[in-house]
């Protein structure tokens, strides 16, 4: 890939553990151990997570994609 394309990959990794460390912690710590433990929270949290990366998936993609894309 060009230099763009790792300067907009690294700085979405470096967006993504900044975002980790503020939070105390990531995504998957929550669904690892706030599921296994049946958090209500938990549950509300990994829905909008599913949902919000849906909708994100859903509007990044091309209109004349497979599968959809916002027009």
């Amino acid at each position: 890939p060009g230099s763009t394309a790792l300067l907009k990959r690294f700085a979405g990794g470096l967006g993504l553990g900044i975002g980790a460390s503020v939070a105390g912690g990531c995504t998957v710590g929550q669904g690892l151990t706030g599921l296994a433990l049946l958090a209500p929270s938990s549950f509300v949290v990994m829905a909008a997570i599913f949902g919000g990366s849906s909708v994100a998936t859903f509007l990044a993609r091309p209109p004349n994609s497979p599968g959809g894309g916002a027009s």
